[in-house]
């Protein structure tokens, strides 16, 4: 942990963005050894922003989620605090003290990146903002979700839920083919194909 920002300190002349992230368990805290910026631990008593500290006006965060961020100052002042102390621009689309329950437990995705999970029952799911330029999450999965039909298709923080997808193959077939055989193929969220099957229209 850091005395300030127990995952980001944001220095005064720094223009920053924060987008589409998924912060948890990020403490600063106050200790004994010489480290207090970014990550470490202070000789100053007190810890400041559990996951940001900001000395900019210039920090900017984005369709992020906050979960158990903590502080030990015992102060809270803001709503967005523990998550964040000091002045940003608040962008749209995050979670400030979320709970627990927004994400799934830690896993190791197919790219081999650590992810938090999230399902339809988050309150991330289809709630961020629309960015046109972010087309893909941290495992490389399609932003936004194709034809949501509530909210923007865009998943808060670092993890887009993935649809499942029936393909039909793209063989041209004369108009009066007799029961034409079709090959399907299953996608699954990463667009691999899962299985695929071979059938003639009845």
């Amino acid at each position: 942990a850091h005395a300030y920002g127990g995952a980001i300190a944001v220095a005064a002349n720094a223009t920053v963005l924060v987008d589409f992230v998924t912060m948890v368990d990020n403490q600063a805290q106050g200790g004994n050894t010489e480290l207090s910026e970014g990550g470490g631990v202070t000789g100053a008593g007190e810890g400041h922003g559990g996951a940001i500290y900001t000395a900019s006006s210039t920090l900017t965060v984005r369709n992020t989620i906050f979960i158990n961020s903590r502080q030990s100052t015992g102060v809270v002042t803001a709503s967005n605090e523990p998550d964040i102390d000091g002045n940003f621009i608040d962008g749209g689309g995050n979670l400030f003290n979320s709970p627990t329950t927004s994400v799934e437990a830690v896993q190791k995705a197919s790219n081999g990146t650590f992810v938090y999970p999230i399902n339809k029952t988050s309150p991330a799911y289809n709630q961020a903002a629309a960015v046109d330029t972010v087309t893909r999450d941290q495992r490389n999965v399609a932003r936004p979700r194709p034809n949501a039909m509530e909210g923007t298709g865009y998943d808060i923080g670092a993890y887009q839920l993935g649809v499942w997808t029936v393909v039909a193959d793209d063989k041209t077939r004369p108009y009066n083919t007799e029961n034409p055989e079709l090959t399907y193929y299953i996608l699954d969220p990463d667009g691999e194909v899962v299985t695929s099957t071979i059938s003639g229209m009845p």
